[in-house]
C-alpha cells in the first residue's frame, strides 16, 4: 500500500474533466475494473494513464492509499505524452445505439432477475436501479432506454443528442399525422395542429420564464399535492414532498403572477393541509387569493386511501384561486364553490386525472371564450382537451414524458369521440 501523496499528474491536456463524480460513484459500486497506469519517478510515481480514475480515487472517493493491481500497475519507459495522447485519441468509445443496447441489456437482465417494479409497490427492478448500478442518473438511463426502444431511428446517430432529436421528431410526425387522420369534415374544434404544438414536454418554469409578461388569461394547474406519495409516480417526476412542492412553488409562483394578465385569474389544486401555506405564497407574489376554496366532490368515488393507517380516505379535492388584481370578475357570476363531477374511471392515463367536465365548468367561470389558458402541470392533458371543447386558447407543458406521451395519445382518442358527438349534434339540428 503507497500513500497517494506519492502519486501525481504532471500534464493533463484536457481542459475540463467532466463526469468524475459519477465515474466515482461506477467504481464505489463496481470497483475500479482497469487500474491506473504509472512510471516510477525518484520515490513517487507519475500518473501516465488513468488521469480521470485516478481524480476519482483521490479527490471523490478520498482514498489515502493505492495497492498495487488492485489500483495501480507500473509501466516503465514509457512516455507519458504519447500514452496520454493514445490513451484520448486512439481508444473508440460506444456509439450511443451501442451503448444504449448495453445499458437495456443490463436493465433487463434486472428486470428478469428481481421482476418489474409495480407503482404503489415495493420490489422490483426500476430504472433507478439500474442507474444506481451504473453510477448515472435516471434521466439518462431513461434517456438510453428510449434510444434502444427506437433502434431503427437512432442506429447512425453520432450523438445521444442527436439520436433523442431524430427520435422526437419523428414522434411528432406520427402524432401530428394521426391527428390529420382523425380531423372529419364536420368540425367545430379549429386548428388541431395549433393546440397539440403548444403543449410542451418540460419542465413548468423552463416553460414559464420564456414567456413574455401579461400574456396568459387563466392559470389552471394540478402541481404535486405534497403528500408524499411517490410510489404512484414515475421516478423522473417531480418530488410529492411538501418541501419539494414548496420549493417548486416558490420558483415558479412568481413566474405566474409575471405571466398572468391584469385581472384575471389562476387556480391552483392543492392539499387540504398545505391550503393556508400555498395561500401565504400567493400573496407574497402580489397575486390575492379568495378564503373561499373550490371543492370538487367526486360522486363515484369510493373513498378508499393508499395509506389506510396514516390517513383517512377522501371523496373531495381542493384547488385556491386566485386574481392578479383586486378588481377582477367571474365570467359566470352565481356559481358555487362546490363542483360535482364523476371522476375518470376508464383508461386514465394519470394517478391525478382531473375529468374533463370538472375543468370545462371551471374554465367556463373564470375565463372567456377565445382566452389563453395555461396548464404547466398538465399530467393527463385534461386542460388541453377542455380548452379545444370550450373554444380556449392553450398552452402548457407536462414534464413527464411517458405522461406527455400517453396524454397526447388519450387526447386522440378522445377527439374522434368529440368529433363524432359534434357531428351527430350538427345532424340532429339540420
Amino acid at each position: 500500500m503507497i500513500p497517494i501523496e506519492k502519486f501525481f499528474v504532471a500534464s493533463d491536456f484536457r481542459e475540463e474533466q467532466e463526469a468524475i463524480g459519477e465515474l466515482a460513484l461506477s467504481i464505489e459500486r463496481q470497483g475500479l475494473i482497469h487500474p491506473i497506469a504509472v512510471r516510477p519517478v525518484g520515490d513517487r510515481f507519475e500518473v501516465i494513464a488513468g488521469r480521470r480514475r485516478f481524480y476519482a480515487l483521490r479527490d471523490y472517493l478520498k482514498l489515502t492509499h493505492l495497492e498495487e493491481g488492485d489500483h495501480y500497475v507500473v509501466k516503465e519507459g514509457m512516455d507519458a505524452l504519447v500514452c496520454q495522447l493514445v490513451e484520448n485519441i486512439d481508444r473508440k468509445d460506444f456509439k450511443p445505439i451501442e451503448a444504449a443496447r448495453l445499458i437495456k441489456a443490463i436493465h433487463d437482465r434486472g428486470v428478469e432477475e428481481h421482476g418489474s417494479p409495480v407503482r404503489g409497490h415495493k420490489g422490483g427492478w426500476s430504472i433507478e436501479d439500474t442507474a444506481k448500478l451504473l453510477g448515472r442518473t435516471k434521466g439518462f438511463i431513461s434517456k438510453m432506454l428510449k434510444i434502444a426502444a427506437n433502434e431503427e431511428l437512432a442506429k447512425n446517430s453520432p450523438t445521444i443528442k442527436d439520436a433523442l432529436d431524430k427520435i422526437d421528431k419523428e414522434k411528432k410526425k406520427e402524432v401530428l399525422s394521426a391527428v390529420r387522420k382523425a380531423q372529419v369534415s364536420k368540425t367545430s374544434l379549429p386548428d388541431i395542429e395549433d393546440y397539440l404544438s403548444s403543449y410542451h414536454n418540460m419542465d413548468a418554469l423552463s416553460l414559464l420564464t420564456s414567456l413574455e409578461d401579461n400574456c396568459v388569461d387563466l392559470i389552471l394547474t394540478d402541481p404535486p399535492y405534497g403528500i408524499d406519495l411517490d410510489t404512484i409516480t414515475p421516478e423522473d417526476c417531480y418530488a410529492d414532498s411538501k418541501d419539494a412542492l414548496l420549493s417548486t412553488l416558490r420558483q415558479c409562483l412568481p413566474e405566474m403572477a409575471r405571466v398572468l394578465r391584469p385581472d384575471r385569474y389562476i387556480i391552483v389544486w392543492c392539499s387540504f393541509y398545505l391550503f393556508s401555506t400555498i395561500y401565504d405564497l400567493m400573496v407574497e407574489c402580489g397575486l390575492s387569493p379568495s378564503g373561499t376554496p373550490i371543492i370538487w366532490t367526486k360522486p363515484n368515488s369510493t373513498g378508499r386511501t393508499t395509506s389506510p393507517d396514516q390517513r383517512l380516505g377522501s371523496i373531495a379535492e381542493c384547488a385556491i384561486y386566485a386574481t392578479s388584481g383586486p378588481g377582477a370578475e367571474l365570467s359566470e357570476k352565481g356559481t358555487p364553490n362546490v363542483f360535482s363531477v364523476h371522476t375518470v374511471r376508464k383508461d386514465r392515463v394519470h394517478p391525478a386525472q382531473k375529468p374533463e367536465a370538472l375543468i370545462e365548468k371551471l374554465i367556463l367561470t373564470f375565463s372567456r371564450k377565445g382566452d389563453l389558458v395555461m396548464d404547466v402541470f398538465a399530467g393527463s392533458a385534461s386542460t388541453l382537451r377542455a380548452c379545444m371543447s370550450t373554444g380556449r386558447k392553450f398552452i402548457g407543458c407536462e414534464v413527464d414524458e411517458e405522461f406527455y406521451n400517453a396524454g397526447l395519445s388519450y387526447t386522440l382518442n378522445w377527439l374522434s369521440k368529440f368529433h363524432h358527438e359534434t357531428c351527430s349534434e350538427e345532424d340532429v339540428q339540420c
